[in-house]
C-alpha cells in the first residue's frame, strides 16, 4: 500500500495498482519466452544456459535452483524488443 501524509499527522491510503517486481522468475517461463521468439538452446556450462538466434546473436542466462534473477529477465525482454 502507498501512504500519503495529510494534516494533523494522519495517513491516507492511496489506492492504486502497485506492481511488485518478482525477485526471481522460473527458468521454464523464461525458456518458453525465448523459444517463442526463435532462440534455440546451444549449450549449458555449469549454471549458464546459452541461447542463440539464427543470425548469430548469443545470450547467456544464469540459472540457480531453477530460477532466473529478474534483472536478467529484463535484459532478455530488451533483446526481444518487449521492454
Amino acid at each position: 500500500m502507498l501512504y500519503n501524509f495529510q494534516r494533523k499527522g494522519k495517513f491516507k491510503v492511496v489506492t492504486s495498482e502497485v506492481r511488485v517486481m518478482p525477485s526471481e522468475v522460473r527458468f521454464a517461463e523464461v525458456e518458453r519466452l525465448v523459444r517463442k521468439h526463435g532462440w534455440h538452446h546451444v549449450r549449458t556450462r555449469g549454471s549458464h544456459f546459452v541461447f542463440q538466434l539464427p543470425d548469430g546473436t548469443v545470450f547467456s542466462i544464469p540459472v540457480h535452483h531453477g530460477k532466473v534473477k529478474y534483472h536478467y529477465v529484463r535484459e532478455i525482454k530488451k533483446q526481444l524488443g518487449e521492454a
